[in-house]
């Protein structure tokens, strides 16, 4: 299962961390082109998500990061849409 971490939203889509069993990935959800893995960080390399976070917040800094991982299926934009708490609609 895939757990959302952090979510920034922007005119254009969304940025955002995505957690899995193997690893975490920092990615891109252009409204126009769709999805793009920016990077990956194997999980093997960190002891747990609390580790993680305290190595990768001291460069993209503390804000989108959720209260609480959210699951996630894909992500699609319609799942990000809904955990930003709006929808814009038919474009």
């Amino acid at each position: 299962m895939k757990r959302l971490l952090c979510l920034r939203a922007y005119r254009t889509g969304y940025t955002g961390l995505i957690e899995s069993p193997e690893a975490y990935a920092l990615f891109r959800y252009s409204r126009s082109r769709g999805f793009f893995r920016l990077q990956t960080f194997p999980a093997q390399e960190f002891r747990n998500r609390k580790h993680f976070l305290s190595v990768v917040t001291k460069t993209i800094g503390t804000g989108g990061f959720l209260e609480r991982p959210v699951p996630v299926q894909g992500p699609s934009l319609v799942e990000l849409d809904r955990i930003m708490g709006y929808s814009l609609g038919p474009r």
